[in-house]
Order: structure tokens, then C-alpha cells, then sequence
């Protein structure tokens, strides 16, 4: 077992030390080539929409919770409470009683794995749902987001909201309006999710309120949007069009005018 670890295991990225009991210093495993990142640094690859791992350039797949390492990191934090004070009592501490504790504390984590299984689940779900997401795949993207949801205590606040968010956008890109709007509701200004996104959550759910009649509230929406947060032009020419219509539905003629013409 002593082998298995010559040095504190540590992120790629960040070089921040891995651990087993913070959540964002869990080890996160890339599948197509091993490597693995700390949940920080994991998630900012979801959030920059990076494609490649940074240590090897492989094209990035799915990643999980590196389940074989948690063991390991629980027996060694366990061993740097327990040892100094060992070595004090007894300076020549035997290699056999040190590879003793180190089973022993590694067998006490492997129990704990089972009692994480529900985070590992939800993560599961989450990751399945953006893949199928990005792929344009909507449809089926949406039940593994509404399941990870179901296990919302499991996951970290920038998850929730990037799941209601992934599900928002594909209940509204499937056309189920009133289920989009209601969701996108609960996410909207969310303090977890950059400011750009934040913007597309209020340009889904002014263009969904839209198409329920709901116009009064999609102008509310779309005249409080800072439209310069929106990063993809033709995002900004969508929301200024839907801005101009929502108006000349609510009567405000002279208003939109000068918007549907610029």
C-alpha cells in the first residue's frame, strides 16, 4: 500500500493538494487519458467550455470522481495526524506498524466511499446531461438533468445552477415553454453563473414568455438585460429583435419602431 504513494497527490492545474473530505478537493479523473484535476478546476473547464486536457492536449470526454484515489488520500490525512505522535513515543517506528496503519485507514475510506454513492450518482447524471446537451441531443439531455436536480443536496451550488440552467435552455429548445419558463425563473441572476450566461438565462426566458403571450414580462426582462453581456453577436441582434417585438405586443409602437429598424 506504502507504495502506491510517494508524495501527496496533487492537482495538475491548481497544484493544490487533493482531499477527501472538501468537495471542491476531490480528484476528478479525465476518462480518455487519466488525468486527473482537483472539482475547482474541473468545473472551470465546464464553465470556459474548454475541449482539451491541459496536461496532455487529448480532446476531453467524460470525467467522474476518482474513486480509487479517495482511500488512499483519507489513509494518508489520517497518518499526518496520527504519526507525528507516534514518532515522538517511538523514533524508530518499524516499517510494518507504518504499512499497518496505512491498511488500516485505507480500509476505513473504502467504507466511506459507499456512503458518497449519491453525489457520485447525481454527478453521473449531470455529466451524462451535458453531453448529450452539447451534442444537440435536448431531449434526451433533459431526464438526466431533472434527475441530478432530484439530488440537489449532492451537489455544489455552481452545479445546481448550471443544471437548471442546461435544463431550462433545453426544455425551451424542445418547445415545452411553460416547463422552460419555470425553471429559468428559479436560475435567473444566479450569483454561481457568469455574467454572460446569466444573460442567455434572461434572453431563454424573455423569448419563452414570448411565445406564452406573456410580453409584458419579457419587455420587463429584456429592457433590465445588459445586452453587451451577451458574447455571441447574433444573440445580441436576437435579443434586441425579440425587445422590438415584445413591445409592439404591448402597445408600445413608437418604442419599437426605431428597435425592429436599426
Amino acid at each position: 500500500m506504502s507504495s502506491l504513494v510517494r508524495e501527496y497527490p496533487s492537482c495538475g492545474i491548481c497544484l493544490g493538494e487533493y482531499r477527501c473530505d472538501e468537495l471542491t478537493r476531490e480528484p476528478q479523473i479525465i476518462d480518455s487519458c487519466k488525468h486527473s484535476f482537483c472539482q475547482t478546476c474541473i468545473q472551470q473547464f465546464v464553465e470556459r467550455r474548454w475541449k482539451n486536457c491541459p496536461s496532455c492536449s487529448t480532446r476531453l470526454t467524460k470525467w467522474r470522481l476518482n474513486e480509487e484515489m479517495l482511500p488512499i488520500l483519507g489513509a494518508i490525512q489520517i497518518l499526518a495526524l496520527e504519526m507525528p505522535a507516534r514518532m515522538i513515543s517511538r523514533p524508530f517506528l518499524p516499517a510494518r506498524e507504518v504499512n499497518y496503519a496505512m491498511t488500516e485507514a485505507y480500509e476505513y475510506f473504502q467504507q466511506l466511499i459507499v456512503q458518497k454513492a449519491p453525489r457520485w450518482e447525481a454527478i453521473n447524471r449531470l455529466e451524462d446531461g451535458f453531453t448529450l446537451y452539447e451534442s444537440q441531443q435536448y431531449k434526451e439531455s433533459i431526464p438526466h438533468f431533472e434527475a441530478a436536480l432530484l439530488t440537489h443536496r449532492y451537489l455544489t451550488p455552481t452545479e445546481r445552477a448550471w443544471a437548471k440552467y442546461s435544463l431550462g435552455s433545453a426544455l425551451y429548445s424542445t418547445r415545452q415553454y411553460n416547463e422552460a419558463i419555470s425553471i429559468l425563473d428559479d436560475v435567473k441572476n444566479n450569483p454561481s453563473l457568469a455574467q454572460d450566461r446569466n444573460a442567455m438565462v434572461c434572453l431563454y426566458l424573455a423569448t419563452a414568455l414570448h411565445k406564452m403571450d406573456q410580453n409584458g414580462r419579457a419587455v420587463e426582462l429584456l429592457e433590465s438585460l445588459n445586452i453587451d453581456n451577451l458574447t455571441v453577436p447574433l444573440d445580441r441582434v436576437l435579443a434586441r429583435y425579440r425587445l422590438g417585438i415584445s413591445l409592439e405586443k404591448v402597445g408600445r409602437f413608437e418604442e419599437a419602431l426605431p428597435i425592429l429598424q436599426a
